[in-house]
C-alpha cells in the first residue's frame, strides 16, 4: 500500500492515536485479528486500525467513538445484552485450560506453544467485547448502566486483560530456544503477523531483513480482515508527523476519575522507570494492577487514556486520590520534573511557572 493510499485510509475511518503497549506487533496482530471477528457477536467490528511501533512497544489508532456509538445502539436494541459477557468469559476460561496445557510443554517443547498461539486472536475477540463496553464507559451514553453491570464488566474484564501480556512475554520465552535451535535470531518471531507465524512453522522461511526493519520501526494498518505493513521510514514519518506528534500545550483536558488539587512534579513513566523521591503525579498512559505500588505513592494520577471502568480510575477511587483521565496527550507533553498543577474538580492538569 502506498504512503498516500495509507494516510487516505487513516482518514477515511477517522483513525486516531489511542492505547499504547509495551507488546509485539504479533499480539498487536492477534488484537486486531481477533476485534475483526466481533461482528460475529456484536454485529459490528473495528473495520480499521492502525499501530505504529518497534520491537518494544506500539500504539494503537482506531475510532473510538464509532465502537461507543455502536456498542451504544447494541445495547439499546438487545435488552437481554449481558449474555456477552457469559459469552466472553466462556470463550476465555476454555481458552485459558488450553494456555496452561501448552505453558507445561514451552520448555520441552517450545514449538508446540508457538503452534498455540494460532488460538490467540480467539482470546482478544474475549476481551474485544469487554472492551467496547469500556470504551462505551468514557462517553455520557454509559449512565443508562446498572450499576450491578458495571461491576460485572470490570470485574471480568480485569480478569481477562491480565493474560495476554504474559502471553507476550511468554512467546518471549520461547521464541529464543527455538531460534536457537533452527539457527536464527528467535525474538524476531515477535515482529511476525499471527498468519506470517503460521506459515513460516509449516515452511521454515523468513525473512530475516524485513523482520529486522520492523523491529527498529513499523506501521501497521489493518482494514477490513487485511494486514498491511510497512517500514518505510518517510511513510512513517508521515503517519508520525501528521496524527502522532504534540507540540506544545500549556493546559491539558481530560475527565475527573476523582476529584482533587494537587500541585507536585511529574513522574512520567514511559520516560523513566526510577520512581522520584518526595511528592509526585504520575503521568501515565494507562495504569494496571503491576503499577499499585507507584499509585500508593503518588499524589495524584493523570492518565492518557480511559473511562470510568478503567484501571486509574477504580484504583483513584478507592485510594481517594485526584485523578484525571483520557487526557490523550499527557504522556507526550508532560516530562519527568515538570511542575504540574493537577485540578481534578475541573478535569484540567497546568504547567506551572513556579
Amino acid at each position: 500500500m502506498k504512503s498516500a493510499d495509507i494516510i487516505d485510509t487513516i482518514h477515511k475511518y477517522s483513525l486516531h492515536p489511542a492505547t499504547k503497549r509495551h507488546l509485539s506487533l504479533f499480539t498487536m496482530s492477534a488484537i486486531a485479528n481477533g476485534y475483526y471477528k466481533l461482528k460475529n457477536i456484536l454485529g459490528f467490528t473495528y473495520e480499521a486500525m492502525a499501530a505504529l511501533g518497534d520491537h518494544k512497544h506500539f500504539q494503537t489508532m482506531i475510532n473510538e467513538s464509532y465502537i461507543a456509538d455502536q456498542t451504544n445502539r447494541y445495547i439499546l436494541e438487545h435488552p437481554d445484552f449481558e449474555k456477552v459477557f457469559t459469552l466472553a468469559r466462556e470463550e476465555f476460561n476454555k481458552f485459558n485450560i488450553r494456555l496452561k496445557k501448552a505453558i507445561k510443554y514451552m520448555k520441552s517443547d517450545p514449538e508446540q506453544f508457538l503452534n498455540f498461539l494460532g488460538s490467540f486472536p480467539d482470546y482478544m475477540l474475549s476481551i474485544g467485547i469487554y472492551n467496547c463496553f469500556w470504551r462505551f464507559s468514557a462517553t455520557e451514553q454509559s449512565r443508562i448502566l446498572k450499576r450491578s453491570t458495571i461491576k460485572r464488566i470490570i470485574k471480568d474484564r480485569e480478569v481477562i486483560a491480565k493474560v495476554y501480556p504474559r502471553i507476550d512475554e511468554l512467546l518471549r520465552k520461547a521464541s529464543i530456544p527455538f531460534g536457537k535451535k533452527y539457527g536464527f535470531d528467535g525474538k524476531l518471531l515477535l515482529n511476525m503477523t499471527v498468519d506470517e507465524r503460521e506459515k513460516f512453522l509449516k515452511t521454515r522461511k523468513l525473512d530475516t531483513e524485513e523482520l529486522i526493519r520492523r523491529g527498529e520501526k513499523y506501521l501497521y494498518l489493518f482494514v477490513k480482515g487485511k494486514e498491511h505493513i510497512t517500514t518505510d521510514k518517510k511513510t512513517i514519518n508521515k503517519v508520525e508527523n501528521q496524527f502522532f506528534k504534540v507540540t506544545h500545550a500549556d493546559t491539558i483536558k481530560g475527565k475527573t476519575a476523582y476529584p482533587g488539587k494537587i500541585k507536585a512534579k511529574a513522574y512520567n513513566n514511559w520516560q523513566s522507570k526510577a520512581m522520584p523521591k518526595g511528592d509526585f503525579v504520575l503521568v501515565t498512559h494507562n495504569t494496571n494492577p503491576k503499577d499499585l505500588p507507584t499509585i500508593k505513592r503518588c499524589s495524584a494520577i493523570v492518565t492518557d487514556e480511559g473511562g470510568m471502568l478503567s484501571h486509574a480510575a477504580i484504583i483513584s477511587r478507592e485510594l481517594k486520590k485526584p485523578c484525571i483521565i483520557g487526557t490523550k496527550i499527557a504522556t507526550k507533553v508532560l516530562k519527568n520534573g515538570d511542575l504540574i498543577e493537577v485540578d481534578a474538580e475541573n478535569g484540567v492538569v497546568k504547567l506551572s511557572k513556579a
